[in-house]
């Protein structure tokens, strides 16, 4: 429960000091489906994600701000420049967990950390989800 708390107290101290600072645009992109972000249900939408400042905190939200989420990435590499940025779901019945992001025209994209829900539904025999890939624009 403290780890927890440390964490969610750090998120809530760079997110703050994240508006003296400039949001790097990451990509945008319209999702056709309900998705799950972190603990978070977002509607289907037209979305940008972007990275704040030079840490690996991700910051999701509607083109019209109603729907947001923070949520730390695990930075990647892919082997080779994407020519197009896209998030990456896993999707188990009417359940779409988005669970990596890629620039466009680059090779650098964030994995999030595996959703509690996602454990259940794996635990639950779900199976390994089919991937749904989204592309940016």
């Amino acid at each position: 429960m403290r780890k927890h708390l440390l964490h969610i107290s750090m998120i809530a101290a760079l997110a703050a000091g994240a508006s003296y600072a400039e949001d790097r645009p990451v990509i945008q992109a319209n999702i056709p489906f309900e998705f799950v972000a972190g603990t978070k249900t977002l509607p289907a939408g037209e979305y940008a994600v972007k990275r704040v400042n030079s840490i690996p905190i991700l910051a999701i939200e509607s083109s019209n701000h109603k729907s947001n989420i923070l949520g730390i990435g695990t930075p990647e590499m892919a082997a080779q420049v994407q020519p197009q940025g896209r998030l990456v779901f896993h999707r188990y019945g009417n359940t779409s967990i988005l669970v990596e992001m890629w620039g466009s025209r680059s090779a650098d994209g964030f994995s999030l950390p595996q959703t509690a829900l996602e454990r259940k539904l794996i635990a639950k025999g779900a199976g390994p989800g089919e991937t749904i890939n989204v592309t940016a624009h």
